[in-house]
C-alpha cells in the first residue's frame, strides 16, 4: 500500500448527517476509484450518510492495488480514468489470482449509457453498471445488491434454518423518482401515483415515436421526440432514460442518425428498468405507505 494516495477510512459521521447503517444490511468497506475530486467528495458524503466506510483513490493502478489488499467489501469503479480505464482495472483485479471464496463485487460508474459501454463493463468482470449521476437511493439499492453478492452463502443456524439475509430488517429502498413524484404532487399519494402511471403509460409511445422518426430519417422529428421524453424523464428523476434521450438528440442534431440509432438499445433497457422500478408505485396505497 506504500505510495498510494488513499483517503483514510473514517468511521465518525458528521453530526448533521443522519446515517442509516442498515442500507445494505451492514456497514460496508467501500473503495471508490474516481479521478474527479468533486465526485469523490460527493460519493464520500453519500457513503457516510448510508453508514459505510469510505476509501478513495484517483487512478486505475491505485485502485487495482487497493482492491487486491483484501480490505474492501465493494468497489465502485469509474469507467474513464487517467492511466487505464475501469474495464482494464477490473480485468486486472479478476485475473490476479487472489484467493477468495467469493469474488469482490465491482460496480462500474459511468456517464456513458450506451448498450456497448454496458456490455463492455460486464464483459470485463463488473457486476453492475450505474449511470451518472447516481443519487442516494440508487447508490443504496446498488450497495444492497452488491452486498448480497459478497455473501451469497452464509452458515446455517444451529437448527438448520437459514440465517437472515444481508439486507434483513433494512427499510425498503424507494426509488428517487417516486420521491420526486411525491414532491411534484405536494405530498398527495393519489396524485403522485397518477403522475407515475401517466409517465409509464406514455413511455412506450414516446419511444416508438423516436424509433419512427429515425426510420424516416426525420432529424427535426427525432430531436423533438427525444427532447420530449428527456424533459418528462428529468422532471420525474428518471436520469438513465433522460441521459439516453439527451445523447440521442445530440447525435441527431449533428446529423449523425447512425449514432442516434445506436442509442436505441440502451434507451430500451433504461425504459424497461424504470418501468420495473416504478410500476409498484402506480398504486396510491403503496405510495401512501412511504415514510
Amino acid at each position: 500500500m506504500i505510495g498510494l494516495a488513499l483517503q483514510p477510512v473514517t468511521t465518525d459521521l458528521p453530526p448533521e448527517v443522519d446515517a442509516d447503517p442498515n442500507a445494505a444490511g451492514r456497514s460496508l468497506r467501500v473503495l471508490l476509484v474516481e479521478d474527479n475530486a468533486t465526485n469523490r467528495l460527493l460519493a464520500e458524503r453519500q457513503l457516510r450518510r448510508l453508514g459505510h466506510h469510505y476509501t478513495g483513490v484517483s487512478t486505475g493502478g491505485a485502485g487495482v492495488t487497493a482492491a487486491l489488499s483484501g480490505d474492501f467489501d465493494v468497489v465502485l469503479m469509474d469507467r474513464h480514468l487517467p492511466d487505464m480505464d475501469g474495464c482494464e482495472a477490473t480485468r486486472r483485479i479478476r485475473s490476479s489470482g487472489r484467493a477468495e471464496a467469493v469474488p469482490l463485487p465491482i460496480a462500474a460508474i459511468t456517464a456513458d449509457c450506451t448498450l456497448v459501454a454496458h456490455e463492455e463493463c460486464l464483459a470485463a468482470g463488473m457486476d453492475e453498471v450505474l449511470i451518472k449521476p447516481v443519487d442516494l437511493e440508487q447508490l443504496a439499492a446498488a450497495l444492497t445488491r452488491l452486498a448480497r453478492l459478497a455473501a451469497p452463502e452464509g452458515p446455517k443456524n444451529s437448527d438448520g434454518s437459514e440465517p437472515p439475509s444481508v439486507a434483513a430488517g433494512s427499510p425498503e429502498i424507494v426509488p428517487s423518482s417516486v420521491r420526486r413524484a411525491i414532491e411534484h404532487a405536494a405530498g398527495q399519494s393519489v396524485d403522485a401515483a397518477e403522475l407515475i402511471a401517466t409517465y409509464l403509460g406514455e413511455l412506450p409511445g414516446r419511444r416508438l415515436r423516436i424509433q419512427s422518426t429515425l426510420r424516416k430519417s426525420d432529424i427535426r422529428g427525432v430531436v423533438a421526440a427525444a427532447e420530449s421524453l428527456r424533459t418528462s424523464s428529468e422532471r420525474l428523476g428518471a436520469s438513465a432514460v433522460a441521459g439516453c434521450c439527451a445523447a440521442l438528440a445530440a447525435a441527431a442534431q449533428r446529423g449523425d442518425l447512425d449514432a442516434a440509432r445506436a442509442f436505441l438499445p440502451s434507451l430500451s433497457l433504461s425504459a424497461e428498468q424504470i418501468h420495473e422500478d416504478l410500476w409498484p408505485y402506480t398504486d396510491e396505497d403503496v405510495v401512501a405507505a412511504i415514510g
